[in-house]
């Protein structure tokens, strides 16, 4: 046998086993990487962890804002009279988020109102600042145009 010959059996042994070894490694590599897709498929599809959404809900804004009264001015004028709106137009509207987000469109003036009362006009803008934190807080299209009105009342108000 020539050396060449054993020279060319020895790399091509050499290369099955390095191949061999690699293959291993990268379908590892893969299956890993594909478990963990699926894993974070799972969480997102089912809102759990780092994907969990929290939807507006009176209960939400009760809690924060109405529990050991903290904050007086926007549980009695804000909150309370979103609750009023909703609960009176609850059985007309099936969905309870679309049902808070119109209440809160609804109840804008009467709240700016009681608000003025307390000197406290302010808390409105804290109040739209601090809700606009919690995740899936989006409008319908069709009170998109109703939240750029009242937005735009509201900054005329606070610019004067």
């Amino acid at each position: 046998m020539s050396l060449s010959l054993i020279i060319t059996i020895l790399l091509a042994i050499l290369t099955f086993f390095v191949l061999w070894y690699l293959t291993k490694f990268f379908l590892r590599v893969f299956i890993i990487l594909l478990l963990l897709i699926a894993g974070f498929s799972y969480m997102y599809i089912n809102n759990i962890g780092p994907f969990k959404n929290e939807l507006m809900d009176i209960n939400i804004l009760k809690e924060k804002y109405c529990k050991n009264k903290k904050e007086e001015d926007i549980c009695d004028c804000v909150v309370q009279i979103i609750e009023t709106k909703a609960d009176s137009t609850f059985s007309n509207n099936s969905d309870k988020q679309f049902l808070i987000h119109k209440s809160i469109l609804d109840s804008y003036q009467q709240s700016m109102d009681c608000l003025e009362k307390r000197n406290a006009k302010s808390k409105y803008k804290e109040f739209l600042v601090d809700i606009a934190g919690i995740n899936d807080w989006s409008f319908p299209d069709s009170l998109e145009f109703k939240t750029k009105e009242t937005s735009d009342k509201l900054l005329e108000n606070f610019n004067q």
